[in-house]
């Protein structure tokens, strides 16, 4: 079973732990095997629910699980739900361009290992080459 929380299961396991559920990794094994769990979070309610059997734990694991999130943007517009007003996102640096009526606009440099949106080199540099070619 170790094998397969290293491989998919690690944030799942740590939320289980501080919530003092950490034997509850025994009902997410069963349900799926753990297969890339992790990214599959966030969990909804329902299926927190589902997988852990009472609304107290369920809640309690929903509300966790947002200590541990990140997106990872990526090129395909991978669609997934995240509270707006929980959810970490990956901006290193904003700046604000414009302000207007109906919203503002930054230019905004994201965490280089939280986007697949371009390739990057062994030090999470943009290679000019894989800009061109994107162009």
């Amino acid at each position: 079973m170790a094998h397969l929380i290293a491989k998919g299961g690690r944030k799942t396991l740590a939320i289980l732990v501080l919530i003092g559920m950490e034997k509850a990794i025994l009902k997410f094994v069963e349900t799926d095997q753990l297969q890339m769990r992790d990214l599959k979070l966030p969990l909804n309610i329902a299926k927190a629910v589902e997988i852990l059997g009472g609304s107290d734990a369920a809640e309690k694991f929903c509300e966790m699980q947002w200590e541990f999130l990140v997106p990872i943007l990526r090129k395909d517009r991978s669609q997934r739900d995240f509270e707006y007003d929980k959810t970490t996102l990956p901006f290193m640096k904003s700046e604000q361009l414009k302000a207007g009526g109906f919203g503002d606009i930054f230019k905004i440099a994201l965490y280089p290992f939280h986007q697949r949106l371009v390739d990057l080199d062994s030090r999470g540099n943009v290679s000019v080459f894989s800009m061109i070619q994107a162009q």
